[in-house]
């Protein structure tokens, strides 16, 4: 009996570290400032600020306008192709799927901080910009899918004038289509942009494990 015992041992000492590991569980509390929304940055990716040197801040103005609208009708054709619950259904479940594999407990919460809330390992707070598609080559007019956000981490509870500076995050995906061929094959839009919503949250989840000791 006893050499049987200490042949199981071994085994014995590996359940218990594993059962004290997952004890260690580390809370993520994570707030959200604000919703991303989807845009396509095309024309105004190519403002070169020649109107201001023309007109001065009229000329800039009415430049950029023209550039918004002209924007505005690619978002109309583009957008319905992708889901309204991408960002949610990708970066924020890509996210959380990324810190548990770690060992952390992500946990969402809604309004302002709450001192009397039990403490977490660290604090999150994200400020969404938005996603979809912008030129990134203006030399071939090439467009990528892309994600643009704010976000601050630390391991005590700030108040907002306290906070770190934030950390601006802004990814896009290998793949580079033209403008045209987005729009001619409107099946690929969803996917491209949840490639790289994806990329996107396990970049900030490996930034929020190695970076918060």
């Amino acid at each position: 009996m006893t050499l049987r015992w200490i042949s199981a041992l071994p085994a014995v000492l590996l359940l218990i570290c594993a059962q004290a590991l997952a004890n260690e569980s580390r809370t993520v509390q994570i707030r959200v400032d604000g919703v991303p929304k989807f845009d396509v940055v095309y024309h105004r990716a190519l403002t070169n600020g020649t109107g201001g040197a023309i007109a001065g801040l009229i000329g800039v103005g009415i430049q950029m306008g023209i550039e918004s609208d002209m924007d505005a009708k690619k978002r109309e054709v583009l957008g319905p192709h992708v889901s309204a619950g991408v960002w949610n259904d990708v970066f924020v479940k890509t996210l959380n799927e990324a810190l548990q594999t770690k060992g952390f407990d992500p946990v969402w919460v809604e309004g302002k901080a709450d001192p009397q809330a039990p403490k977490a390992d660290v604090y999150l707070m994200l400020f969404p910009a938005s996603y979809g598609f912008r030129m990134v080559d203006s030399n071939t007019a090439l467009v990528s899918a892309y994600v643009e956000f704010d976000a601050v981490y630390s391991r005590e509870l700030h108040k907002p004038r306290q906070r770190p500076p934030k950390e601006a995050f802004y990814m896009t995906n290998k793949k580079q289509s033209s403008y045209d061929d987005l729009a001619n094959e409107p099946a690929a839009l969803s996917g491209d942009v949840e490639a790289v919503l994806a990329q996107a949250a396990r970049r900030l989840a490996n930034k929020i494990i190695y970076n918060v000791k």
